[in-house]
């Protein structure tokens, strides 16, 4: 998704709660944690949280009391994670982690099961297999902050977050990235090093950098093999995106050799 399309929302608040401080909240993944939007009021003629941002991701309405419960305060103390007994709460990302199940090097795992709701099989036959899936992600601690009997702290993702094997498709003799449905806006038929045919935003390739039209760069840019559109959403790659979940460029990539 284009991170400067703007979205202007009006979202309903219940009437039983419209005294709640209620907040809308993007995650951030880099970040492992959820963060105000910053352009948002209430509105008492519509009963709603009237919002503007940029750019797509994920999102949560929360209520700000709720919020601060995983917030640090300035009296708690700043430390290095060690084995506990009870829970650790993650700095403004209202989970809870059960101490015991976070190893001695400070990593713990989320998972979640999921089921696709159709009955085909990749190849696009009917498929008799069981179509539910454990999708775990792994984390690990980083700062803790003590204050009182409790515990907060900060942490990074050591696995892809969506929680998915990431999968690489390569192509055969000729083929391209088009083999697997996918567009490629790197030029290569006949010369030695690729360039760009048209400009490749930074959104769009796998380090976020952006490249100019006819800018050149090397095979062993990892960039060149960023998948940077979809020309047929029936092949491999599309259907793994649109009907599995995958994100392009962080868990399903393809290979230009």
């Amino acid at each position: 998704m284009d991170p400067n399309i703007e979205f202007n929302l009006s979202i309903p608040v219940n009437e039983k709660e419209k005294n709640e401080d209620y907040v809308l909240y993007k995650y951030n993944e880099k970040k492992v944690q959820l963060e105000p939007i910053k352009e948002q009021k209430y509105s008492k003629r519509t009963n709603s949280i009237e919002v503007e941002f940029v750019g797509g991701g994920t999102f949560v309405l929360l209520s700000s009391k709720d919020f601060t419960e995983y917030v640090p305060t300035k009296e708690a103390k700043r430390g290095k994670f060690k084995k506990k007994k009870g829970k650790v709460k993650l700095i403004n990302l209202p989970l809870e982690i059960d101490a015991e199940s976070i190893g001695d090097d400070g990593t713990f795992k989320i998972s979640k099961t999921v089921k696709y709701d159709d009955d085909i099989s990749l190849d696009g036959e009917a498929d008799d297999v069981d179509n539910t899936h454990l999708l775990e992600s792994t984390y690990k601690i980083e700062d803790v902050y003590e204050q009182g009997d409790e515990t907060i702290a900060t942490a990074t993702a050591v696995t892809t977050q969506s929680g998915k094997t990431p999968v690489i498709l390569v192509h055969g003799l000729l083929g391209g990235a088009d083999t697997w449905g996918f567009e490629d806006r790197w030029y290569h038929i006949g010369y030695d090093e690729p360039w760009a045919s048209e400009p490749i935003r930074s959104y769009e390739t796998i380090t976020g950098e952006s490249y100019s039209t006819h800018e050149e760069t090397t095979y062993s840019n990892i960039d060149v093999h960023s998948i940077t559109g979809i020309v047929d959403d029936e092949e491999l790659g599309p259907m793994l995106i649109i009907d599995y979940g995958y994100t392009p460029n962080e868990d399903i990539f393809t290979i230009y050799i």
